[in-house]
């Protein structure tokens, strides 16, 4: 949520930002192998 709000709006490259939330279940429809991971990013700081 505060990464979509702190992007949101901004100038990269002389474009504007957009950011959006999508749904779990569009999601896993876009990347269904994200629905059966089971390993957890870590941080990198």
């Amino acid at each position: 949520i505060n990464a979509v709000n702190a992007l949101h709006g901004r100038f990269f490259s002389g474009r504007t930002v957009i950011g959006n939330y999508i749904p779990t279940q569009s999601y896993h429809k876009l990347f269904p192998e994200s629905a059966s991971t089971t390993t957890q990013l870590k941080s990198s700081f």
